[in-house]
C-alpha cells in the first residue's frame, strides 16, 4: 500500500506547552489518520483498534501546517498494522504512532437505552478535586479546563473530574484519580450504522483523556517533562455515554525520566478497559526541542512522499 498523506493544523486550542500542541492533540490527529485509511482499505470482515504506542520526538508548533502520512505495515495474526507520522520542518517526524487492529470476535457491543447523567463527585473520603489544590489554574487543562470546549456543564463529548489524594503528609502526590464521562460526541465514525462497534468510544477520545491524565500526575509528581512515549491497550469495547474511573500512579523516576501508568475501569463491573503506560521526560535546559528522542534512531524505512498541495496525493 502506498501511503496516505494528510494535512493538519493545530490551533490555539490545541496548546500544551507554550506555543505547541499538546500531546493529546497529536494523538487525535494521528489515530484520526490511521482511521480514515483503514477504512479507505475497504476491509472486510470487522476490526478494532486494540494497541496504539506514540512517540513524541519534537515539539508541534500550533497554527502551521503539517502533514500526516500514514503507511501500511506487515501484517499482524489475524489483524493490521497502520504507521502515522507528523512530519515538520525538512520532514523530520515530529511525532509517530502505531496502530494495531484485530477481528472483533463478539457478535455485537451492548447497547444502552439512554445516556447516564455524568458522576463527577466533588471529594471522597481519599480523594480531593485538582482545582481545591494550591498552584491549579484553568492552564493547568488541556481536555479538563471548560475553555476547552470538552468540560463544559453541556458537552456532549468528555467531562472529567481528576483528585489527588487527601494525604496532607504528601509532599507531591505520586497517584492520581478521575472520574470521566465520555458522552454520545465521543463515539467513532460508524455511529448511526449497524456495524457492532457502532456505539463505542472513539480511541481517539481515550487516548486523548489518558495522554493529559499522566501528564497532569507527572505534573503534580513535582517534574516539568513532557510525553515521550505512550502505550495505550484497548482490552475491552468502551461503549459511550458512560461513567468510567481511572488510577494512574508513578512507577519509576530516574534522572530527567519518568515512568507511569494509568487503568480506566467501568466501575460497574470492575473491568479495565483501557490501560496506559508512559515515559515523560524532563528537557535540559536549552534543549527543549530535541529532549524526545528516546534513543531510537529514525527507521530509514519510512515511505517519503512529496505533496505539493492539500490533497490526498496517494490512493490504495
Amino acid at each position: 500500500m502506498k501511503p496516505f498523506v494528510y494535512q493538519v493544523v493545530m490551533g490555539d486550542g490545541c496548546e500544551g506547552p507554550q506555543k505547541h500542541a499538546h500531546g493529546g492533540c497529536q494523538l487525535t490527529a494521528l489515530i484520526e489518520s490511521i482511521c480514515l485509511t483503514f477504512q479507505a482499505m475497504n476491509v472486510s470482515a470487522t476490526y478494532i483498534i486494540t494497541k496504539i504506542t506514540c512517540e513524541f520526538r519534537r515539539l508541534v508548533p500550533l497554527n502551521k501546517t503539517h502533514q500526516i502520512h500514514v503507511c501500511s505495515l506487515p501484517h499482524t495474526d489475524g489483524g493490521y498494522q497502520l504507521r502515522a507520522r507528523i512530519l515538520g520542518n525538512a520532514e523530520e517526524t515530529s511525532a509517530e504512532a502505531t496502530v494495531e487492529f484485530s477481528r472483533l470476535v463478539q457478535d455485537k457491543t451492548p447497547m444502552f437505552d439512554a445516556c447516564p447523567e455524568p458522576t463527577l463527585p466533588q471529594s471522597s473520603t481519599r480523594w480531593q478535586p485538582f482545582e481545591t489544590v494550591a498552584g491549579v489554574s484553568a492552564r493547568t487543562y488541556f481536555l479538563g479546563r471548560e475553555s476547552s470546549g470538552v468540560n463544559e456543564p453541556t458537552s456532549d463529548r468528555i467531562r472529567i473530574r481528576y483528585s489527588l489524594p487527601k494525604d496532607v503528609n504528601e509532599p507531591r502526590s505520586r497517584e492520581s484519580f478521575a472520574n470521566v464521562w465520555f458522552g454520545p460526541g465521543c463515539m467513532g465514525s460508524a455511529v448511526g450504522t449497524t456495524l457492532p462497534y457502532a456505539n463505542c468510544t472513539h480511541p481517539a477520545a481515550i487516548s486523548a483523556f489518558l495522554d493529559e491524565m499522566l501528564g497532569l500526575l507527572v505534573f503534580f509528581a513535582g517534574s516539568m517533562s513532557l510525553a515521550a512515549k505512550l502505550t495505550i491497550q484497548f482490552l475491552q469495547p468502551m461503549i459511550a455515554c458512560g461513567n468510567y474511573e481511572c488510577h494512574s500512579s508513578v512507577d519509576e523516576v530516574r534522572d530527567r525520566k519518568t515512568w507511569m501508568h494509568g487503568e480506566l475501569v467501568d466501575p460497574k463491573n470492575g473491568l479495565v478497559v483501557a490501560r496506559a503506560e508512559g515515559l515523560f521526560i524532563k528537557p535540559k535546559e536549552g534543549k527543549g526541542d530535541q529532549f524526545l528522542k528516546t534513543g531510537r534512531e529514525q527507521s530509514q524505512s519510512h515511505a517519503n512522499v512529496n505533496v505539493a498541495d492539500n490533497q490526498l496525493k496517494c490512493k490504495l
